[in-house]
């Protein structure tokens, strides 16, 4: 932590690419799962897109339907966030000896950041299951063959994508944690 040219002490660069980094690991994960949830429920929406396309609603229709529900649905998670944030700030300044604000909320630089992420994981999260749930056809919706092998495979392949994530994530904190002791016991 070098003093800049106003004296203050910054954190270091690394760190908060790593941390930026684990962060954006944490919201992919989080996408592919509401993904995979949504998909693992279609067989209860199924009919809802049946009886919606045959009364006349057309694929696009329903694809701005679902990516509104993803919408939505992001939208609250990421205003809890900052609710729980909020909430907890005193008492993380009171752990770590900072003295952290939320003035940083309402720079123009946060709230066009907050937008940015709440449009890309609208898109990330609402995009599969949109265009999975949106192309059943109403006959084979009636007749429960609405399942096939080409939406399994990648349903398989979105929770195999979410656990090697997650075992990346452990294993870089084991190492993290292995590196930080090895470097408080040596000079």
């Amino acid at each position: 932590m070098d003093a800049g040219i106003d004296r203050k002490k910054y954190g270091d660069f690394n760190e908060m690419k790593i941390l930026l980094g684990l962060a954006l690991a944490v919201l992919v994960i989080a996408a592919v799962n509401y993904m995979n949830l949504t998909t693992a429920q279609a067989q209860r929406r199924n009919k809802e897109v049946g009886i919606s396309k045959t009364l006349g609603a057309t694929f696009a229709q329903l694809n701005v339907k679902f990516f509104i529900e993803a919408s939505l649905l992001v939208l609250i998670a990421m205003l809890f966030c900052l609710v729980a944030f909020n909430l907890l700030l005193p008492g993380f300044n009171l752990i770590s000896g900072k003295n952290l604000t939320i003035d940083y909320f309402y720079t123009r630089f946060f709230i066009l950041s907050f937008l940015a992420t709440w449009f890309f994981l609208t898109l990330l999260a609402g995009s599969y299951p949109a265009f999975y749930l949106s192309s059943f056809s109403p006959q084979s919706v009636m007749q429960k063959t609405a399942g096939s092998h080409g939406q399994s495979r990648v349903r398989k392949g979105l929770v195999v994508f979410q656990f090697s994530i997650s075992i990346v994530l452990i294993v870089c904190t084991l190492l993290f944690s292995q590196q930080m002791q090895f470097i408080g016991n040596k000079n």
